[in-house]
């Protein structure tokens, strides 16, 4: 979205501006040249030589994508802080949150967190409905959904994400679309065997799409360069 001259603001809940800039660079050193060896973590571990100093993060050098690491604001303190940020831009940003639930302060981890969650979703909503921005909000899964197909029932500590968001998409691995009917333990060494494998097959959703259709598409994820290769559907047996 930055390279094609948005306005982005990636609010990081998990991750510094360092790590961010690793990935990053990880990611197009790969896709530039996929016998490339060097990961994000040998970057954040100083395996970043000289000749790599020049190799460029984006094609379009004048962007304007801002990375803002925060720690223990709630939604309200969050939008405070944006507010003034996004008043002069020429046009209403993309606001990225990674993660949703990182909305919620510690200080309230015994409170109703599925409502404070909704809370945050509602408030999100309004704040995009008066900017104009768009905002993307990354939902963590329910840990007892993660070897099932995705949808509604997969998302952490909320409903309101079903009826509130405009278009909701999940990703997951795509062995849980193959798993109907199968034990237990046999599910768990299939999910296993598939996150060793490189690259993952991952599938794209489209659960719900308020202004077109829903669709699926899948990807090559190479996991040590964190690139995502778009391929056709994975064939059943695969």
């Amino acid at each position: 979205f930055a390279e094609n001259g948005e306005n982005c603001f990636f609010c990081s809940y998990e991750m510094t501006q360092k790590e961010l800039a690793a990935k990053t660079l990880a990611r197009r050193l790969f896709k530039d040249n996929p016998k490339a060896t060097l990961t994000a973590a040998d970057i954040l571990n100083g395996g970043f030589s000289n000749g790599l100093t020049n190799a460029a993060f984006f094609d379009n050098q004048n962007i304007n994508f801002v990375v803002k690491k925060f720690s223990d604001e709630d939604v309200n303190t969050l939008l405070a802080i944006l507010r003034p940020r996004i008043k002069d831009l020429d046009r209403p940003p993309i606001i990225c949150i990674d993660y949703i639930q990182r909305l919620i302060p510690r200080v309230n981890k015994f409170a109703d967190t599925r409502s404070m969650v909704d809370d945050a979703l509602y408030k999100l909503k309004d704040f995009a409905n008066e900017t104009n921005a768009l905002i993307l909000g990354i939902s963590t899964f329910n840990r007892t959904n993660y070897n099932l197909p995705p949808s509604f029932e997969n998302f952490k500590e909320s409903g309101g994400i079903e009826y509130t968001a405009d278009v909701v998409f999940s990703m997951q691995l795509d062995i849980t679309n193959k798993l109907s009917g199968e034990n237990v333990g046999d599910i768990r060494n299939k999910i296993e065997g598939a996150k060793l494998s490189q690259p993952r097959q991952i599938s794209f959703k489209c659960l719900k799409n308020r202004y077109g259709n829903n669709f699926n598409c899948f990807f090559n994820y190479f996991s040590a360069h964190d690139y995502f290769e778009p391929c056709e559907k994975f064939k059943e047996n695969e």
